[in-house]
Formats: C-alpha cells, sequence, structure tokens
C-alpha cells in the first residue's frame, strides 16, 4: 500500500461504516461462483457432445453456429465462476480478479465474442430460409458483415489498453466515488481501468447502452426476418412439414437464448436502479456477477430440453442408467 493510501485508511477510511457481511466479501463472490463452476462444467461438456454426435440432419444447417454459441457462452460462464472471477467497486472501474488466470482484458473480448456469436446463431438460422431476401450466401458477405460488428463493438475494449498509468492517483480518485469500499480494495491489488468520473458516467449512460442497442438491432432484424417468412408471408413453395421444423428450430432458438439474456439484463437492470437509488451495495454487486456466471448453465439446460433430438438422446440415456442402477441394485439383492 503506498503512503497516500495508507493516510487515507488510517484517517478517512476509519471513520467509515464498513459492510463486513459475507456476501460483501471477496469470499461471498468466489464460493458460489465456483460452486456453479462445478455444477456447470459437466453440463456444458455433455451439451458439446449432445451438438456434436446428436444432431440430426435436418439441424445441419444451425450445428456450427449453435456449437461457437455454446462455445462463447461456456467460456463467458468460466470466465466470471473460476478462471478470471471479476470483484468489481462498482460505480467506479476499479476492481481485482481472483481465478487461475487474472487477465483483465479476456473477460471483455469473450463478452464481446458472445454478444456476435448471439447474433452470428440468428443470422445463420434466418439465412436457412430459401426465401428471405436478406439472407447472407456468400461467405465473403458474412466475413464483411461481422467484420463490421467487430470494429463497432472493438472500442469497448480501448478501457484495457488506456488503463491509467499512475495507478495511486487512479486508486484516489475511485475513492471519491466510493470513499467507504470494502477492505479489499487497500488489502488486494486493485486495478483502476478508468478514473475520470465523466468518462465513466458517458460509458455506463451512453456507451454500454448504444452497444447493446447495436447488437439487439442486429439480433432484432434476423428474428424478424424468421418470423415474417416463417409464420407471416411463408411460402407456398415449402412443405408443411419442412415449414413445422423450421418452426421448431426457431422457436428452440430464442428460448435457449432469451433465457440467458435475460438472466445477464435484469442484473444491469436492477444494479442500474440501485444506482439511481443510491441503495447500490458491495454485497448485491457480488450477488449479480454471481447470477452472470449462472447463464451458462441455464443456456446448457435450454439447449438439451428445448430441441427434440437432444432431449429425446437425453431422456433415453436417463432411462438406460435408471434401468442399469435398478438391474445393479435387484443383483445385489
Amino acid at each position: 500500500m503506498s503512503t497516500r493510501l495508507a493516510e487515507y485508511y488510517i484517517f478517512n477510511y476509519s471513520k467509515c461504516s464498513i459492510d463486513e457481511s459475507f456476501m460483501a466479501s471477496w469470499k461471498g463472490l468466489v464460493y458460489p461462483s465456483h460452486a456453479f463452476q462445478v455444477i456447470g462444467l459437466p453440463l456444458q461438456l455433455i451439451t458439446f457432445w449432445f451438438i456434436l454426435k446428436k444432431t440430426p440432419e435436418n439441424m445441419k444447417s444451425i450445428k456450427g453456429s449453435l456449437l461457437i454459441s455454446h462455445f462463447w457462452c461456456s467460456l463467458l460462464d468460466a470466465q466470471f465462476c473460476s478462471i478470471s472471477t471479476p470483484y468489481i467497486f462498482f460505480p467506479s472501474f476499479a476492481f481485482f480478479t481472483i481465478g487461475t488466470l487474472n487477465w483483465t482484458g479476456m473477460l471483455m473480448i469473450v463478452q464481446m465474442a458472445t454478444c456476435i456469436s448471439l447474433v452470428y446463431l440468428f443470422e445463420s438460422r434466418s439465412s436457412s430460409i430459401p426465401e428471405n431476401r436478406f439472407k447472407i450466401v456468400r461467405t465473403s458477405t458474412r466475413i464483411v458483415y461481422y467484420f463490421l460488428i467487430y470494429l463497432f463493438a472493438t472500442p469497448s475494449c480501448f478501457l484495457v489498453i488506456q488503463i491509467p498509468e499512475n495507478q495511486e492517483d487512479a486508486l484516489l480518485e475511485s475513492l471519491k466515488i466510493i470513499p467507504c469500499p470494502t477492505r479489499e480494495f487497500f488489502t488486494e491489488k486493485v486495478v483502476v481501468a478508468l478514473s475520470d468520473p465523466f468518462l465513466i458516467k458517458v460509458i455506463l449512460i451512453i456507451g454500454i447502452p448504444v452497444l447493446g442497442t447495436f447488437i439487439f438491432f442486429h439480433i432484432f432484424f434476423h428474428v424478424a426476418s424468421c418470423i415474417y417468412y416463417l409464420y407471416i408471408s411463408p411460402s407456398n413453395l415449402t412443405s408443411s412439414r419442412t415449414r413445422k421444423i423450421q418452426k421448431s428450430f426457431f422457436i428452440g432458438i430464442l428460448i435457449q437464448t432469451g433465457i440467458p439474456i435475460v438472466i445477464l439484463a435484469a442484473p444491469y437492470i436492477i444494479m442500474a436502479t440501485a444506482l439511481l437509488l443510491d441503495r447500490l451495495s458491495q454485497g448485491l454487486t457480488n450477488s449479480v456477477m454471481i447470477i452472470f456466471g449462472i447463464h451458462g448453465i441455464l443456456e446448457s439446460v435450454c439447449i438439451i430440453l428445448v430441441h427434440r433430438s437432444y432431449r429425446r438422446s437425453f431422456l433415453k440415456i436417463l432411462g438406460e442408467h435408471r434401468a442399469k442402477s435398478k438391474s445393479m441394485m435387484f443383483c445385489l439383492a
């Protein structure tokens, strides 16, 4: 701890009323997160196996996008739960990471890739509809399309590049925003990604909502295309059976992505509301980080249960396992 931070700790921090609850501590963040990772990892690996081995012929068009989306969702889940769990002193941009790989930039890259993979999932679904006039046919067109999305989303990663060189000054600036943080602020290796209060407000009020709206617009466009060509103006050239399969896949994708998106969006809304009402606490911030970490579990469950082929394979395996268990119990008896 630097001299100026030590002086702040002795003369200012001693007057603070500190949240000493378990949920406000780093243990309250890490222990539940690691527990969810223990539960989620086997489930995510099983989901990978189902996609690779149990995808029927009529789902081949979305197999690649499904694999990519599940990979990034699983990696984001692992990032939050074990690899680099972020302990954030919100609303400042001061934080430290706890995990096996404390690379602060990786979390932002994975988040951006996850968002783009969701766009790809719906785009591949809409492009597989022959009648869709907006479908992307050429590989070169698809590369340019996602490259442009990447270029727009890349500025969100500039925070990592623009970390203040003088971290002591940045930490003291952060204490003007959060004068009474938890003790971890002084005992852990805290990094300040951004210390300018004006830029922090710009990012929170404008930057993040604009980026979220941009990604949502692309997802909404492809969803709207699917709804139009599957429900509002279906082609007479497509058989009723094929149309039924297309609708089933579309509904499945909506559910498997919709539930995790709600899980990710709801905590942001809760934190924003708490911040506006001046009720934001470290315990609430940690709880939000934990909730972020369970989106991968829900995404895996949705993939297995929503898509009929995966659900049938899962129930078949489950039935065989139960039959073997009963047989072993009968033999032992």
